[in-house]
């Protein structure tokens, strides 16, 4: 897949909730605190963005990329 077809598929699935786009791109070593390394991984970004509720604060920050 080319980087330009990624962003596209990337900002229809943040426009649309697509929750399970996000969930097959998200690294398994992804980093969300500097401070504290035992949470940068995919169960932490899980636990920290329910991404299967379309309010939750993942989508309107996504949306701003």
């Amino acid at each position: 897949m080319s980087f330009s077809k990624f962003i596209i598929d990337l900002k229809n699935a943040v426009d649309h909730h697509h929750a399970n786009f996000i969930e097959g791109i998200i690294s398994p070593a992804i980093e969300l605190e500097y401070d504290n390394p035992s949470g940068n991984n995919y169960q932490s970004f899980m636990n920290k963005y329910d991404i299967r509720d379309s309010l939750n604060e993942f989508w309107a920050s996504a949306k701003k990329i």
